[in-house]
């Protein structure tokens, strides 16, 4: 048993370390990181020094459930330095799996927490029970807590991506769009409108793409998305951008094809 707490111990002091290593490093949370690890170490070591070690019975319960109450602690650290803070949204797909991770190892602990917790309760260790449910109890939250939030920024970042995506496509398209070259002579004038029909159905792909992503940003909106005003905006600038290129693609189209009637008619004319 005695073993067992010197294990908890040395993880109280790598969480510790850790901490400190994270202010060191200039973490913009530093010092709620540094109190919450400080005020956890203080209660386990508090729990497990209640008795000697090596006594007999309920004394050696209480060090058995001091034990349980370390790893509690420790443990609610670990969740606590997992979750400080907020994440940039195109960091969330390594979160996720990282929050994955941190929570099957809490869920791997329920066993022993339990356990633990109907063991002080056989012994009438009440007060210590309480501290190990509240501080389980607590941890549970902040896992479910996190996993809310990084599942609303997983989300949000699947559209920033796309939207990226189509603004990056628009703005190499619109310099094509705006270009006041419609060829020198008649074959280059065919060529450049072949091209441009291309471009036509490029926009009608994209002018489907933009629809299913208003569709996305319309539930996360509806759903009081944290972000919802910043998805709003960016889907208004991207919608009005897909109509001023809808409206420069037939514009362009129709001087493409007046220049080319205009060569064609040129050539004839030099030909008579």
């Amino acid at each position: 048993m005695e073993t067992e707490l010197v294990t908890w111990d040395h993880k109280l002091q790598d969480l510790n370390q850790q901490g400190e290593l994270m202010a060191k490093q200039g973490h913009f949370d530093a010092p709620n990181i540094l109190k919450a690890i400080k005020a956890e170490s203080v209660r386990a070591m508090q729990a497990t020094q209640t008795e000697a070690p090596g006594i007999p019975g309920p004394a050696g319960v209480h060090r058995r459930v001091g034990s349980g109450a370390a790893m509690g602690a420790g443990t609610l650290v670990s969740g606590f330095l997992a979750g400080a803070g907020t994440e940039p949204w195109w960091s969330c797909r390594g979160l996720c799996k990282k929050h994955q991770k941190l929570r099957r190892e809490v869920e791997g602990h329920q066993a022993q927490v339990s356990k633990t917790l109907a063991t002080a309760v056989e012994y009438g260790l009440t007060a210590l029970r309480e501290e190990l449910d509240q501080s389980w109890q607590q941890l549970q939250k902040l896992v479910a807590d996190r996993q809310a939030r990084l599942d609303l920024a997983l989300k949000a970042q699947l559209f920033f991506n796309e939207a990226l995506e189509i603004e990056n496509w628009m703005n190499e398209k619109m310099d094509v769009l705006t270009s006041t070259d419609y060829g020198r002579d008649e074959d280059a004038a065919i060529k450049m409108l072949t091209k441009h029909k291309a471009l036509e159905l490029e926009i009608d792909t994209y002018s489907g793409l933009i629809t299913e992503i208003t569709h996305q940003a319309q539930k996360m909106i509806d759903s009081d998305h944290p972000d919802s005003k910043v998805i709003s905006n960016r889907m208004q600038v991207i919608q009005q951008q897909i109509k001023n290129m809808n409206k420069l693609a037939n514009i362009k189209r129709g001087k493409l094809l007046e220049a080319k009637l205009k060569l064609e008619y040129f050539r004839e004319s030099r030909g008579t």
